[in-house]
């Protein structure tokens, strides 16, 4: 997947993402937030202001998966990206993240399933959870705190509001 940023204001970018494969799909345009301290400057993940907190990303979705991992670089967090909720407890045991963002629908073991085993692990359990679905109704989201989760993000998600909570959550 190859991606273009192209700025379209003062405050919000374009990501064009390219399929790579042979169907060559047509290009898809995401729109993003550019957080204040970015505004006029050219920053990619490589250049960004590193803080050195590691947040750990599972979403299935390869596109909101790219966008999470871009804006939190970004931000000047060091993300860890995973396309399913399958060896997410590993990762968060070798990586040790100080936040971990958990898409609920995953194929095979779902966001909830993830948060249960994380929150049953006393090593792990004190990594701040936030759960991100577009089934943003009371039943998803009272599942998700009754597991432990900390936070719950509909989606789409505005990078501004992830960007703060995860600010807020974290202390920085």
């Amino acid at each position: 997947m190859r991606h273009t940023i192209v700025l379209l204001s003062a405050s919000l970018i374009a990501l064009t993402a390219n399929a790579a494969s042979a169907q060559n799909a047509a290009p898809r345009n995401l729109i993003l937030f550019v957080p204040d301290g970015l505004r006029g400057r050219i920053v990619t993940p490589q250049t960004a202001p590193a803080t050195g907190i590691k947040i750990l990303i599972a979403e299935d979705h390869d596109d909101q998966r790219n966008i999470l991992g871009i804006s939190l670089a970004h931000a000047g967090f060091l993300p860890i990206a995973l396309r399913s909720g399958e060896g997410v407890v590993d990762r968060v045991r070798a990586e040790r993240p100080a936040l971990i963002l958990l898409d609920i629908a995953m194929p095979g073991l779902d966001g909830y399933s993830v948060c249960r085993l994380l929150k049953a692990d006393p090593e792990l359990s004190a990594i701040p959870v936030i759960l991100t679905t577009t089934a943003a109704n009371v039943r998803h989201r009272v599942a998700g705190l009754a597991l432990g989760a900390d936070d719950f993000l509909s989606k789409p998600i505005d990078m501004r509001e992830l960007i703060l909570l995860i600010r807020r959550r974290l202390g920085c």
